[in-house]
């Protein structure tokens, strides 16, 4: 090689180690989180959406503060107040000096002192360490409750995610049927065996469903955007109608099977709550007593001449006067606070008692008559729509028993997606208010 095409080589490899080494840290971590993907699957339990909710979703990571916060809270409380150190230089002269004859006044007159002073809390450490582990178990469980609250959001999102893909399958079924049998009209209304107006119904009629599926696809585009807002990573869809049939089963079978809320996140973040409100009133009924200050010094005095003592000791002990303020308004804060939480807390189970039986009835009902569109109604509409399709491609019925037909499919098929979705939600909402769904 010339010496040309060696400088030629080593200014490549330079600049490509430079690009290698300059490029941004951000780049290689959006590139590992595009590998990071929630796929829509059967086996997606609660469990599953909590430890995706936990791991990716941003809002939680406010939550994971105030845990971390209540955490060394209760390291702080546990340590008593630091004691004070205090160095004072007293006496000094100003003017004449007293004898007026003093040798060196400044350093015959002043004094020397150096004190330590402490505060012990007296019947409050304990009830503020008290008060920091409700508070730290209180932040805990909150965070546990926006944890289920955020992955049952998601679990309502897949929900209707599976739905709109039970949806698009039908549809899509439909017009592919549709397009064939448009084509099959067309052939016949050009050998003058079928009138054009039946061509332009059918058409009429796969344009409606085109806009069904053009709506459904859209609708199925905004349910993964949503879902990727609350978990924080890219969501993907069901890969097929079984996948979103056997989703949607699994959580209906999985609907809680007693009458009253049992192991709810929120009823235990509201629980610890009350007991942190508990602590924070003993705490303010502390504030009652009086903290001593004791306080402990040496002075060293110059003033000799005077008969002052040179080297001495001093001992004192100081009280605040509880005249105005003794705590009143942290008392009144903590009990307006334990109120409040034990009235919401009652609230919240007797609207879950309120709402289980009749969400259980209607769960009961959707699931039934889900069945019988599944198992009766949409298989024999289909049979009825395949067997006009064949009468009219032997000219033997009017196209329009077939749109009639094919609009009685679309119909039943959307009755019974819509039935399953209920019931969906109504087992959602049985696991919102009961607590932890049943295993399966």
């Amino acid at each position: 090689m010339t010496l040309k095409a060696h400088l030629w080589l080593a200014l490549s490899l330079a600049f490509a180690a430079f690009t290698a080494q300059a490029e941004p840290a951000g780049r290689n971590s959006e590139r590992g989180g595009e590998g990071v993907v929630l796929s829509a699957a059967p086996e997606l339990d609660l469990g599953a959406l909590e430890r995706w909710v936990q791991e990716h979703a941003p809002e939680i990571e406010a939550r994971t503060l105030d845990v971390s916060l209540a955490s060394a809270e209760v390291d702080k409380s546990g340590r008593l107040p630091n004691p004070e150190l205090e160095l004072e230089w007293g006496t000094i002269p100003f003017g004449t000096s007293n004898p007026p004859d003093l040798e060196e006044p400044y350093a015959n007159i002043p004094y020397y002192a150096v004190s330590i002073s402490y505060t012990p809390p007296i019947g409050k450490r304990k009830a503020r360490m008290k008060h920091a582990e409700a508070r730290r178990i209180a932040s805990s469980r909150t965070l546990k409750a926006e944890v289920r609250e955020r992955a049952l959001d998601v679990a309502e999102l897949l929900g209707e995610l599976a739905t709109t893909e039970l949806r698009l399958t039908g549809l899509g079924e439909l017009w592919s049927a549709g397009k064939e049998l448009v084509e099959v009209a067309r052939v016949q209304v050009k050998a003058q065996s079928l009138p054009g107006i039946e061509l332009d119904r059918l058409e009429l009629d796969l344009a409606r469903l085109e806009q069904q599926l053009l709506a459904a696809r859209a609708a199925k585009s905004a349910l993964l955007s949503e879902c990727a807002a609350i978990v924080g990573v890219r969501c993907e869809a069901f890969r097929d109608e079984n996948a979103a049939r056997a989703f949607l089963s699994r959580w209906i079978s999985s609907s809680p099977l007693g009458s009253e809320p049992d192991e709810r996140p929120d009823l235990a973040a509201l629980g610890a709550e009350l007991n942190a409100a508990h602590a924070e009133s003993e705490w303010a009924r502390a504030l009652k007593i009086p903290d001593p200050t004791i306080r402990f010094g040496y002075v060293h005095d110059r003033f000799l001449v005077s008969g002052n003592q040179q080297n001495s000791f001093n001992l004192s002990v100081s009280f605040p006067l509880m005249i105005s303020d003794s705590g009143q308004a942290e008392r009144k804060a903590a009990l307006a606070r334990a109120s409040h939480l034990r009235a919401e807390l009652g609230k919240r189970r007797a609207r879950a008692e309120a709402r289980a039986p009749r969400l259980r009835e209607t769960l009961i009902r959707e699931k039934a008559r889900q069945e019988k569109l599944h198992k009766e109604i949409l298989p024999k509409a289909r049979a009825v729509l395949s067997e006009l399709s064949s009468a009219a491609d032997r000219r033997l019925v009017p196209m329009t028993d077939v749109i009639l037909a094919r609009r009685a499919v679309s119909e039943s098929l959307f009755d019974e997606v819509e039935s399953l979705g209920v019931a969906y939600g109504a087992a959602l909402e049985l696991i919102r208010e009961l607590g932890k769904p049943k295993s399966l």
